[in-house]
């Protein structure tokens, strides 16, 4: 890859499909190459491209919602197998904010707040130092730092604040935690119109194409431009389908969803 990065800065937030870039470390795999080797390989891919010292790896797990525990070194990433085996490496840290958890090399800070899309959060951190988001191999629509644009904007009246308490463990040692967040109202088919928003970064090139299926797209541009989509129309950015049906329920309340609406 011939990547021109000039403009922009680390960190790097990484979203991972190595199914889909697979083409990009095929050159460096021997024949009959292990599962192993292959992760090696792409880790290597981006650490060369992006630096060793400047990435960080989303490695979300929902289990907390429900038993209540988040096992720092233990709870599996449930958001892709690359981000599980960074998880084994010992030159990366987890942070122990319970779901929306985060691999950052140990050079990087590991501590941050427990309102995952609010200030000191990892997101919070990405705005700050006009960082970048790296989709390798996933779409727009794994762009988790939309909900992080609601809260800068917001908060989103199509969604409710909730909290979750538990306990998070770290090196065997236990202790009570929580995390809260603005929350996809419970039975409701909420969802975004994924398309529109990656045109409206297309249409201010904004997107840095690096590869193919491999993409990225600065953080404050993300804010600025799905901000604004926002500021004029909060549900706006949601999709044709369930646009309707949640601006009726927000008319007819007169305010923001709430818990007790739902739950």
């Amino acid at each position: 890859m011939d990547i021109d990065l000039k403009k922009y800065n680390p960190p790097f937030l990484v979203h991972s499909d190595i199914f889909r870039t697979a083409h990009l470390i095929r050159k460096k795999l021997i024949q009959d190459h292990k599962q192993q080797q292959i992760l090696h390989a792409h880790l290597s891919n981006l650490e060369n491209y992006f630096g060793t010292d400047n990435l960080i790896f989303p490695t979300f797990n929902y289990d907390f919602i429900k038993s209540k525990v988040f096992d720092v070194k233990n709870s599996e990433s449930q958001v892709g197998v690359l981000t599980n085996y960074v998880l084994k490496l010992v030159n990366y840290n987890r942070t122990n904010t319970p779901v929306f958890s985060f691999s950052v090399n140990k050079k990087m800070s590991s501590l941050y707040s427990n309102t995952p899309y609010g200030k000191e959060s990892v997101f919070d951190k990405l705005f700050k130092d006009n960082g970048t988001i790296i989709f390798y191999g996933t779409g727009i629509n794994s762009c988790t730092y939309l909900h992080y644009v609601e809260s800068q904007y917001g908060p989103p009246p199509y969604r409710y604040d909730k909290t979750f308490y538990g306990k998070v463990v770290t090196n065997g040692t236990s202790k009570k935690s929580f995390v809260s967040f603005h929350a996809r109202p419970f039975g409701c088919g909420l969802d975004y119109d994924w398309n529109a928003l990656e045109q409206s970064l297309k249409d201010e090139g904004a997107i840095l194409t690096l590869e193919r299926n491999l993409f990225a797209v600065k953080a404050k541009d993300l804010s600025e431009l799905w901000g604004e989509k926002i500021r004029k129309n909060a549900s706006s950015i949601l999709s044709i389908e369930c646009k309707s049906e949640i601006e009726k329920k927000l008319n007819k309340l007169g305010r923001r969803f709430i818990v007790s609406d739902f739950e």
